[in-house]
């Protein structure tokens, strides 16, 4: 065995679906700051993942399944059969929720979710996100990475009181 089959990575990130695991995947990081887990940039970097459904911009997960939507839209349309079939279903009658974590050393440092009704049911059936890996990965590092973080918000010190492994 080489020396390069015994690196442990210690850090990794999952996706799930309804506690269903789409993608987990382990990678180290250059210059981890153990100062992350107690910084505004733990949210940060949750947003520029997964985005946030009341803002404005997407992350690279939900903007990953826009564009899949889209294309599937224009790959199946059909202006004549739409027009003559109009049907009102609501999105919302089975909820799926995507689910992200990163861990570090096996504890989950951060996790978020998002309705994944927003999307069409055979394109969050369907999942590939083997394209946007790399992007999450890299994002996740350089949050991970800094040298400096922001510890305080306003007058108020940030620390960490949820524990997300006790759930």
């Amino acid at each position: 065995m080489s020396e390069y089959d015994e690196i442990v990575r210690p850090f990794e990130f999952s996706l799930s679906i309804n506690d269903n695991l789409v993608c987990q995947r382990y990678f180290n990081i250059k210059n981890y700051n153990d100062d992350f887990r107690e910084s505004l940039e733990v949210r940060t970097m949750l947003m520029d993942v997964m985005g946030n459904n009341d803002g404005y911009e997407l992350g690279i997960i939900p903007n990953f399944f826009k564009k899949k939507c889209v294309n599937k839209l224009w790959d199946s349309y059909n202006s004549a059969y739409y027009q003559s079939r109009v049907r009102v279903k609501d999105i919302y009658e089975k909820e799926d929720n995507f689910n992200f974590e990163v861990m570090v050393n096996k504890e989950v440092v951060a996790a978020t979710s998002f309705s994944a009704n927003l999307f069409q049911y055979n394109v969050r059936r369907n999942i590939d996100i083997r394209k946007i890996i790399p992007e999450i990965v890299k994002t996740i590092s350089y949050h991970m990475g800094l040298k400096k973080y922001t510890k305080e918000y306003g007058d108020i010190k940030l620390n960490r009181l949820n524990d997300f492994n006790g759930r």
